[in-house]
């Protein structure tokens, strides 16, 4: 079967690596991911990974801390790189070649990020693992994952999340919510759909001459990635 992608983006939240509040990092977590990851990449997908830091420290919930917000982002940027770490360490000692590049500058710790050393890891077969947002404070990584797939020329944006797409409402609480199949990028500004924020949707809709696909899934089911990929799984894609 030929896929539509060959080189996607991934983007995994922080909160999605602990499986409860008092576990930062769960092992069985950490090692699903890892599985879903070696999948994509054994269809022969390049795999680039964007990775959020909320199960260790978000930027805009610092406020109990009396945190100045930029000192805060700045904390929630660098909860990023632990958590690619992690995640690369992981898939490193499963024998996939990963690495780490890194917007803010550590070089003791890993690689600082360029566009041209992620396509060219890319291209070498590595899994590339983005921390540290875009370094810059007041950006969600939901905006650095859609700069970063712009800039690696990715085909899509795959968001992985607890729930098998977009829908009119909560599907948690009301059984009667509907799912969207396809969505359009202002549909989602317009309804103020939380699933991106709204930065990161229209630079996805102005960032390529047909727009960035960003595809919505539940990441959390076994063979889920791989099954989406090979429109074997519920999904919602704006376009």
């Amino acid at each position: 079967m030929e896929l539509d992608y060959k080189r996607i983006l991934l983007k995994l939240s922080g909160e999605a690596l602990s499986e409860d509040k008092t576990t930062i990092i769960s092992k069985t977590k950490l090692n699903h991911f890892v599985n879903e990851i070696i999948a994509a990449r054994d269809l022969g997908i390049e795999v680039i990974v964007v990775i959020g830091g909320g199960n260790i420290m978000r930027g805009a919930n610092c406020s109990d801390y009396n945190l100045t917000r930029y000192k805060a982002d700045n904390l929630g940027m660098l909860a990023t790189v632990m958590n690619a770490i992690v995640l690369e360490d992981t898939l490193s000692q499963r024998g996939i070649p990963s690495v780490v590049l890194s917007a803010i500058e550590m070089n003791k710790i890993c690689e600082f990020y360029t566009a041209q050393k992620a396509n060219e890891y890319l291209s070498e077969g590595r899994v590339v693992i983005c921390g540290g947002g875009i370094a810059n404070p007041y950006f969600s990584t939901d905006t650095g994952t859609v700069v970063r797939a712009l800039e690696t020329g990715c085909d899509a944006v795959f968001k992985g999340t607890q729930v098998d797409g977009i829908y009119s409402d909560d599907p948690k609480i009301n059984k009667n919510a509907i799912r969207h199949v396809s969505i359009s990028y202002d549909e989602v500004i317009i309804g103020e759909l939380k699933v991106m924020d709204a930065s990161s949707i229209l630079l996805a809709k102005k960032g390529k001459d047909k727009g960035l696909p960003i595809i919505v899934f539940n990441i959390h089911n076994e063979g889920s990635f791989r099954d989406v990929l090979k429109h074997k799984e519920k999904r919602s894609i704006i376009n």
